[in-house]
């Protein structure tokens, strides 16, 4: 994690730039600081978060060690101690991750949306339109290339998108969150089979304006702007703006109740296996499975704020589903039958 050496700021520039590379939001008694360059993130405690918070501010290092000392009466040196202990985990190297299939890069003042390494689309943030970057295409190859990229670029704008699978049980909404292939999709429709209402198979259009829902056709107004870009989508700029989109995104909504991560890799037992988590994890699972490909510093804070946002209002839980489809539908039958009582 590249950064400058804290304890040497010397200028106000140096200190301003320290305090661009990082944000923080606390949720309860710990925070989760975000890297902004990397999207790395990791947990602090009240304490850490408190030194972290001064130090993004444009706290000199000497500075927040005072400020140790005169609130919580340390002696000098512990004071000095817990202020590089917070700095070795802002300087601290992550693991150089796999270069994900899905990325965009800056070209000029756009940004390329690569599949592969090959370059599928453009995006201009400041006039919000849309460019197709490959030779000529079936509007339906175009549309698909939009679906994908039309989250990335909602979260940019300040939209939240969850990537989530979901149902309606009554009044309530359930989200199912995770990688590819761990299931969301199919718990979602296997409780349709007991009466649920399917609400999104793989985009969930949340707002966040008071307690937090989901638009009950987000996703349908995705798919459709989607298919009558595709139709005008060319080697010129697309008539069709993300303004216009976001305009749409209207209607009935419904309370958005809690929010299940699967993991493809555990699965077992007979029946469906909830363990809650806590604020500052679930704000880190939403960031995981956030759409943070795009990758600049805005995008990043959305994101941390919107995952911020969801993890304090509703609840999230690590879900344990059984392996195979039969177990699983039995299980599943059983989990919508305890949720209505």
């Amino acid at each position: 994690m590249p950064t400058v050496p804290v304890r040497n700021l010397a200028t106000e520039a140096e200190r301003e730039a320290f305090s661009s590379q990082f944000a923080l939001a606390k949720l309860g008694v710990s925070s989760l600081c975000l890297d902004l360059h990397t999207g790395d993130f990791f947990q602090l405690n009240a304490t850490s978060a408190h030194i972290c918070a001064a130090l993004l501010g444009g706290k000199a290092v000497e500075d927040v060690e005072q400020m140790l000392c005169r609130e919580y009466g340390l002696s000098p040196a512990r004071a000095g101690e817990d202020v590089g202990n917070v700095l070795a985990q802002l300087r601290a190297q992550y693991p150089v991750r796999e270069t994900p299939r899905l990325q965009f890069k800056r070209a000029a003042q756009r940004w390329r949306m690569h599949w592969d390494g090959a370059p599928v689309l453009d995006f201009d943030p400041r006039s919000e339109e849309v460019f197709w970057a490959r030779s000529r295409a079936s509007a339906d190859e175009v549309a698909s290339w939009l679906r994908v990229a039309v989250p990335h670029l909602l979260v940019h704008r300040g939209h939240p998108v969850l990537h989530a699978s979901a149902v309606r049980l009554g009044r309530e909404l359930v989200g199912f969150c995770g990688p590819s292939g761990s299931g969301k999709s199919t718990c979602a429709s296997l409780l349709c089979e007991t009466g649920a209402v399917l609400v999104s198979e793989d985009l969930l259009v949340v707002q966040l304006e008071g307690a937090p829902e989901a638009f009950l056709g987000g996703e349908g107004v995705l798919r459709e702007w989607a298919a009558k870009t595709a139709r005008r989508l060319g080697h010129h700029p697309c008539p069709v703006r993300l303004g216009e989109l976001v305009e749409q995104l209207c209607g009935p909504t419904v309370r958005l109740s809690r929010i299940i991560f699967l993991d493809e890799h555990r699965r077992t037992g007979s029946s469906i296996a909830l363990e809650q988590l806590s604020m500052t994890e679930a704000a880190a699972a939403l960031l995981e499975n956030g759409f943070g490909e795009l990758g600049d510093q805005q995008l990043w804070r959305n994101l941390l704020r919107f995952s911020s946002e969801l993890a304090l209002q509703v609840p999230a839980y690590r879900g344990i589903v059984p392996a195979g489809m039969d177990p699983l539908r039995a299980a599943l039958k059983r989990y919508r039958t305890s949720f209505r009582s």
